[in-house]
């Protein structure tokens, strides 16, 4: 080859190289863009997720709040009884002991 045509072999060449990295580089963005938008998506998706899961979340919470003020309240029922049975019961033995005690007289 001949100095003339060496040069313009070498332009053809570097043109070469200069279109397969502005191709490589567009490439490169359209990656970029597409896996930066899908990051998103799925950012968004997920945030969506933890968000209906704090929602049932708090649903079950205020369910077990209401079942434990429901068992509170049983409870509480549960004792009242139990002291008015005791309260009863004492009566009745103390009415059964005066009745003894009248009917030994």
């Amino acid at each position: 080859l001949d100095h003339a045509d060496a040069i313009e072999q070498h332009a053809r060449e570097l043109d070469a190289f200069k279109l397969a990295q502005a191709t490589f580089a567009h490439e490169a963005a359209i990656n970029h863009q597409q896996l930066s938008d899908h990051i998103s998506t799925e950012s968004k998706t997920r945030d969506s997720q933890y968000l209906a899961l704090n929602d049932h979340l708090a649903i079950l919470e205020r369910q077990l709040e209401g079942c434990v003020d429901k068992l509170s309240g049983h409870t509480q029922s549960f004792e009242d009884e139990m002291v008015s049975r005791g309260r009863l019961t004492s009566d009745i033995r103390e009415q059964g002991e005066y009745s003894f005690n009248l009917s030994a007289r």
